[in-house]
């Protein structure tokens, strides 16, 4: 099949080319120049001017997209037109799977910022939980604070009567309910705890 296109002549001094052969060529090149060329336009078109969707937003290419400043701008991308595209990261409302939880937090609302590059955190929340007297100690009175799903507290030991106290200390969250610590409260009768001498309850410990 080649040889009908491109047949030679082999001679003593190398290879020549006969007349049929080089108006073969002649037509490719041709060829190259006529379909080739236009190809290689299209293909180094701006993402502006390529009549592609290039970030999802349902507008295409200069003027209809907002992201293009002209129709050789390369990057469709514009903050607010809810796709995330190009270097951003969320776009308004479209969070792009992300939440409070992936942030590593553990719940709250997370939202978009101004710019399309970054979270905002402020309303995501972890629960915490300090204890100054350091656990279940009814002799010394103690405090739990911190913040459980967004909300702070901070609760002190108390004598509820005179022998019956309520003592406060840190327990963890389940996953449902984000994880990480809380206070929790338990209610103790002073001269019943085993291995102690306490007859009576006095500024939230036992006595």
């Amino acid at each position: 099949m080649l040889k009908q296109f491109f047949p030679i002549l082999k001679t003593s001094g190398g290879v020549t080319l006969k007349k049929g052969t080089i108006r073969s060529l002649t037509i490719v090149a041709l060829l190259i120049l006529v379909i080739g060329v236009p190809l290689l336009v299209r293909g180094a078109r701006s993402a502006c001017n390529d009549n592609v969707d290039n970030d999802g937003d349902g507008a295409t290419d200069y003027p209809a997209d907002a992201g293009c400043a002209n129709n050789q701008d390369n990057d469709e991308t514009n903050c607010g037109d809810g796709a995330v595209s190009g270097s951003e990261v969320c776009d308004g409302t479209n969070l792009n799977g992300q939440t409070c939880v992936t942030q590593g937090f553990g719940g709250g609302a997370l939202s978009c910022g101004a710019t399309c590059s970054s979270f905002v955190t402020t309303s995501c929340w972890t629960n915490t939980c300090s204890d100054t007297d350091g656990g279940t100690v009814q002799g010394t009175q103690g405090t739990v604070s911190g913040n459980y799903q967004g909300a702070p507290y901070s609760d002190t030991d108390s004598c509820l009567d005179s022998i019956t106290l309520k003592e406060w200390r840190c327990v963890t969250v389940g996953s449902g309910l984000g994880g990480g610590l809380t206070g929790s409260s338990s209610n103790y009768n002073c001269n019943q705890i085993n291995g102690t001498n306490y007859t009576s309850c006095v500024s939230g410990a036992c006595q």
